[in-house]
């Protein structure tokens, strides 16, 4: 099986990368929540590799940096 890029991810309404993307984000949203990992640490177990791309991302995805999210849940 061969996904396409600009394949839609059935069922949900975006494409396949989109929907890594968001993964990997909630990833990282639950171990700012429930690890002592560092944001940096956190940004490379999840695939980025560096912590400005990692921090965009997450920042357009909920709305805070992971700095901000983590400083509201604790």
């Amino acid at each position: 099986l061969r996904v396409e890029d600009g394949a839609v991810y059935q069922g949900y309404g975006i494409t396949v990368h989109e929907y890594i993307v968001n993964q990997r984000l909630e990833k990282a949203k639950n171990l700012i929540k429930d690890s002592q990992y560092s944001l940096q640490e956190i940004a490379l177990k999840i695939g980025y590799s560096s912590l400005s791309s990692f921090s965009q991302a997450f920042k357009h995805k909920f709305g805070k940096s992971p700095l901000s999210f983590k400083f509201s849940n604790n």
